[in-house]
């Protein structure tokens, strides 16, 4: 058994449902946030990219800088669904290469916390989620009645 399969939810259920919310969104409305001291929607979409990034790249021991992604490289909708689906593929990719029992080893980060693989990647995940639900709210802002939930 590989890392992927204790995350299978994430690709049959979490990152399909993000990609129907992002592609539910009208593109002259991604730039929309409630009030202008939060995140848009597009910086939200792009924040999760960031984030998983900068989390894979941790487990890694590669990180040399957080990475952002910059509102302006990524106007298009469409480019930003491509730019969360090429580094969400590098995840799979890393936990497809590594043996179940990977996610219990530790590792430090920030010279400061011992956490699990397992905790570093439940932690993408939950993060995912989490601005998931904000967008959902965005949505209903909107007007956008959002996409459905689960089996039809």
């Amino acid at each position: 058994m590989n890392a992927l399969e204790h995350f299978a939810f994430w690709e049959t259920d979490v990152r399909p449902y993000l990609l129907d919310v992002l592609r539910v969104m009208p593109a002259e409305k991604w730039d929309f946030a409630p009030v202008p001291e939060i995140m848009t929607f597009r910086r939200m979409a792009l924040h999760i990219a960031d984030a998983e990034e900068g989390w894979r790249q941790v487990a890694l021991a590669e990180l040399t800088e957080w990475p952002e992604y910059p509102d302006s490289k990524y106007a298009k909708p469409e480019d930003a669904i491509c730019l969360l689906g090429e580094i969400h593929q590098r995840t799979v990719e890393l936990l497809q290469s590594k043996p179940a029992s990977w996610l219990d080893d530790t590792t430090k980060i920030w010279d400061k916390y011992t956490v699990t693989y397992r905790w570093i990647f439940l932690h993408v995940l939950e993060h995912e989620i989490h601005h998931r639900a904000q967008m959902l709210t965005y949505l209903r802002l909107v007007g956008i009645v959002p996409p459905n939930y689960g089996p039809e």
